[in-house]
């Protein structure tokens, strides 16, 4: 049984009732996949706060990739069309487009699914 679909083919996350529920660790890794993400997300275990502006948290991210030419205005159009909206999908952020903030919900398959890519891939 692999993950849903939307109606253009493209795989959805699965969406959560509770915040208490988990991702399945597949989920977590598909949705880790992506170093922008990984990067998202290892913003709120190293600054240890659950909310954020989103250019504080593309700082973080622009500033931590290695070997990147990715530029902060083309990474925060990015995560507003792009990551945000799948990360709030699977319940692990609440954003607030009119503030520009964040806040995170831990999930504990993310976070040991993290603290495992961390320690190969994050600084």
């Amino acid at each position: 049984m692999g993950s849903p679909s939307t109606s253009d083919g493209s795989k959805e996350c699965i969406t959560l009732e509770t915040n208490e529920d988990c991702l399945s660790p597949s989920a977590a890794f598909e949705l880790l996949a992506d170093q922008h993400r990984r990067y998202f997300l290892h913003y709120f275990r190293v600054e240890t706060t659950r909310t954020a502006e989103t250019e504080e948290v593309c700082e973080f991210i622009v500033n931590g990739l290695p070997d990147s030419d990715t530029d902060k205005d083309s990474l925060q159009i990015e995560l507003r069309h792009q990551h945000l909206p799948r990360l709030t999908q699977c319940n692990i952020i609440e954003y607030d487009n009119r503030h520009e903030t964040v806040r995170y919900y831990s999930d504990p398959v993310v976070e040991q699914c993290l603290e495992f890519v961390s320690s190969h891939d994050l600084g």
